[in-house]
């Protein structure tokens, strides 16, 4: 709801917003969805009682190495069999994947899991699934925080008698949200379960080093507190400005559709009526095609807010930004109302359509001939292309004089595709020239 905050504030008009979130953050985040989306919060009791123990969390001196060692420590205290009682089922979450890679190597070597089968690596989702496979006393997942949203991990039910899967953290996380995704991995559906977090003295920043749990707690809250303030006022605002200007934008694009009727708005791959494809599409239209029309559109707003991207951070008059685009969009409006256009594809992208009606029916060109014949003019580079598409028509067309037309256009592709091999080397040579030869340096150092 902060990520896309102008979305979610469009279901304020209505009835308003409706949800359920097990992990919805600290006051702040509350305070903001009650400022901002007039929503308010209240808690539900679960539906079993939760038999999640928190241990005391661990800061570890000495060093990255003395740290790893006593997560090992940690990790063959809990999952390792004593007497006549299993051990737990353990899921040790890091920030990282280097540390999680590391970690798996010095479990093998300080003996804290019997095997190397006993560790899982759920590091990527695409690659280890650990949602299908059931887990047994001893077992140790590794994971990153992709373990800690939205995992269920299938454990065995001897394990939970013996108290459940065992949760190890290894960072002191940056929201109280992503905790408590974490600790949510264990205790689940009433059953049992432990969570601990043991921490690199070295890593936290000086104001958690060595405070108890509960400061450092209300310590977080107050920084996240201080973000939301923070993004009130810089990342909203122009978060807000580039909602206007979008709006504005999406106004113009419904203003430009009412230049073409239903009938030119048709998809030509989807519609399976041939004599509406020949009445609409049958010959060459200085009027660009709607779809690529509003792809050109959309292109033209992404490039001009990629080069106000500044000004916009900037926070400038949002009126005067709005001018501007307004200026673009016009000049954008009037090439493509004119069937102009300084990008090549818009023309190749034509000229392919216009060819599939043509593989459908052979009778006719659908003006892709002269739409190949804009393309080229936009850009010569693809006039090999052009040439070689205008002869695959020409001889189809079978119009009187077609084989010598179909001749020259290959003739004149072949001397393009030699003009640009000929291009293609010289830039070749030259590289390896600028690399192998000793040429006199510009200046001297």
């Amino acid at each position: 709801f902060m990520s896309n905050f102008h979305f979610f504030q469009r279901y304020t008009k209505g009835t308003g917003l409706f949800g359920v979130s097990g992990t919805l953050g600290d006051e702040a985040e509350i305070d903001f969805l009650r400022k901002h989306f007039k929503t308010s919060c209240f808690s539900i009791p679960t539906h079993r009682y939760t038999k999640r123990v928190e241990l005391s969390p661990v800061q570890v001196e000495g060093g990255r190495d003395a740290w790893i060692k006593k997560i090992c420590e940690y990790v063959k205290e809990k999952t390792s069999e004593k007497k006549d009682v299993k051990g737990l089922a353990g899921l040790v979450v890091c920030e990282d994947v280097r540390t999680a890679n590391e970690l798996q190597q010095k479990l093998l070597q300080y003996n804290a899991v019997p095997s190397a089968e006993k560790v899982t690596m759920y590091t990527r989702s695409d690659k280890h699934n650990v949602e299908n496979r059931k887990f047994n006393s001893g077992d140790v997942i590794i994971a990153t925080n992709l373990g800690g949203r939205g995992t269920d991990f299938n454990i065995d039910k001897t394990v939970n008698t013996c108290g459940g899967l065992y949760v190890l953290l290894t960072y002191f996380p940056k929201s109280r949200r992503t905790e408590k995704q974490i600790y949510g991995r264990t205790a689940r559906k009433g059953n049992p379960g432990m969570v601990q977090m043991v921490l690199n003295y070295e890593d936290l920043e000086p104001k958690y080093q060595g405070q108890a749990i509960d400061i450092m707690k209300d310590l977080r809250a107050d920084h996240e507190r201080s973000r939301i303030v923070g993004m009130e006022k810089d990342e909203l605002l122009e978060v807000g400005v580039r909602e206007e200007l979008f709006k504005y934008f999406c106004i113009h694009l419904q203003e430009f559709s009412k230049n073409y009727s239903e009938a030119d708005k048709i998809d030509i791959f989807t519609c399976t009526n041939k004599q509406l494809l020949s009445t609409v599409f049958g010959s060459y239209k200085r009027l660009i095609d709607y779809r690529i029309a509003l792809n050109a559109l959309k292109e033209s707003w992404a490039l001009w807010l990629t080069l106000h991207e500044k000004t916009i951070d900037k926070k400038a008059d949002l009126q005067q930004l709005k001018n501007g685009l307004q200026r673009e969009l016009d000049k954008k409006n009037n090439d493509i109302l004119s069937g102009k256009s300084t990008n090549f594809y818009d023309f190749i992208k034509l000229a392919m359509d216009r060819m599939y009606l043509h593989t459908l029916d052979k009778s006719s060109d659908y003006g892709a001939l002269k739409y190949w014949e804009n393309a080229e003019m936009v850009d010569p580079v693809y006039r090999a292309i052009s040439r070689y598409n205008s002869a695959y028509i020409t001889v189809n067309l079978r119009k009187t004089g077609y084989i010598k037309n179909a001749i020259n256009f290959l003739n004149d592709t072949r001397n393009a595709i030699d003009i640009y091999i000929s291009e293609q080397t010289n830039t070749t040579v030259a590289c390896q020239l600028s690399c192998i030869a000793q040429f006199e340096p510009h200046y001297k150092e």
